[in-house]
């Protein structure tokens, strides 16, 4: 007999691995993270989202590149991303939430892509980001 996919039960690729182990929280033993934000045209951040979001009030772009170490998922590994945010408001049949919309998310390594890509739907691309260094001569 095959194997047997449980109803309720979250499962990755291939299933035959076994379900997801649920964690309630994710935790991170050292996250370091420098943003810089700017405010832009309404219309410029307006082409960037999709409908039904619209450009906040403040139409402000948030870039990030963030370091994560000791991360449990990963058995204590880590990894590096680079964000950009986009101040937006969903403007829906029912609902109007403010908040950031992802408008692309880089990591280097593969494992966050993947769980980023099918648990939350962020859209994630891979690229090499070395860890952020402080330059003596500025």
């Amino acid at each position: 007999m095959g194997y047997i996919l449980q109803p309720n039960t979250g499962y990755l690729m291939p299933a035959s691995f076994g379900p997801v182990r649920r964690q309630d929280t994710l935790h991170y033993q050292e996250v370091t993270r420098l943003s810089i934000s700017y405010v832009t045209e309404k219309d410029t951040l307006a082409a960037l989202l999709p409908e039904p979001f619209e450009p906040a009030d403040e139409s402000a772009v948030t870039v990030y590149c963030q370091v994560g170490r000791g991360v449990d998922l990963m058995a204590g590994g880590g990894y590096n991303n680079i964000g950009i945010n986009l101040a937006a408001v969903f403007n829906g049949k029912k609902d109007l939430v403010a908040g950031l919309y992802a408008a692309v998310l880089w990591e280097n390594d593969t494992f966050p892509i993947l769980i980023g890509r099918k648990l939350l739907g962020a859209p994630t691309l891979y690229a090499e980001i070395l860890d952020p260094w402080l330059d003596g001569n500025n």
